[in-house]
């Protein structure tokens, strides 16, 4: 009787620790690197966000990227905060159909980056995303964009002409500040969206500009939608 009992007390904690391990595997993020970029999964391990990407030049971030340690396909659905920022070599990157969000910070400061091709199934851009980018000319808003984060195009020298999508709900503060070629802003939302308040000169205002006057521009909005803009 006694080693029937020891040998089931050995069976449960066995079944014990392996359990364990088991829900410590899946309850944890897990990291992979492809094509040089590097990836994290959420805790529940059902998707990945680009996390790094340490080289310059063109980069394609991938739709989905098979993980070994789990042995399970995963999407890309987002661009994680600062995945991208400081690479002063960066040039281009393309982003999937896949990719949902991007992150606080997540081209700050890559002062070459020219193009970003941005899919129609992204609807968050989020604080300071693409800050500095002095460079950056060639960028179309997704069509499925809501909100655009606060100082998000801060500086960005070389970008003349932007459309907002009828989508768009929300613009932060001063999201073009400091954008001196930025003449041209077409709006398609018959509402328009909320600018969220900034300060300019001990003053309380909303704008998405800065006190800077660029002479000559203009904003384009729906037909019949002129009084609701004013």
């Amino acid at each position: 009787m006694k080693k029937t009992l020891l040998s089931l007390s050995a069976r449960l904690s066995l079944m014990l620790v392996c359990c364990t391990m088991a829900m410590s595997a899946f309850g944890a993020a897990v990291t992979v690197t492809y094509n040089g970029v590097k990836y994290k999964s959420d805790k529940k391990q059902t998707y990945l966000m680009v996390v790094a990407a340490p080289y310059s030049g063109d980069i394609e971030v991938a739709a989905s990227v098979f993980v070994s340690s789990i042995n399970k396909e995963l999407p890309v659905t987002e661009v994680g905060s600062s995945a991208f920022a400081e690479l002063d070599k960066l040039t281009s990157v393309t982003l999937p159909e896949s990719i949902t969000k991007i992150g606080d910070y997540a081209f700050d400061s890559a002062e070459n980056l020219k193009t970003v091709d941005m899919k129609d199934n992204v609807t968050y851009i989020g604080h300071w995303a693409f800050r500095n980018c002095y460079n950056l000319e060639n960028l179309k808003l997704s069509k499925s964009l809501t909100f655009i984060g606060n100082y998000c195009f801060d500086k960005n020298y070389k970008m003349k002409e932007i459309t907002f999508p009828a989508t768009l709900k929300n613009i932060g503060g001063y999201a073009f500040e400091g954008n001196p070629q930025l003449i041209t802003v077409y709006s398609l939302a018959t509402t328009p969206p909320a600018v969220k308040k900034g300060y300019l000169d001990g003053e309380e205002i909303y704008t998405i500009f800065d006190d800077n006057d660029y002479t000559g521009r203009v904003l384009y909005v729906p037909a019949g939608c002129v009084d609701e803009y004013k």
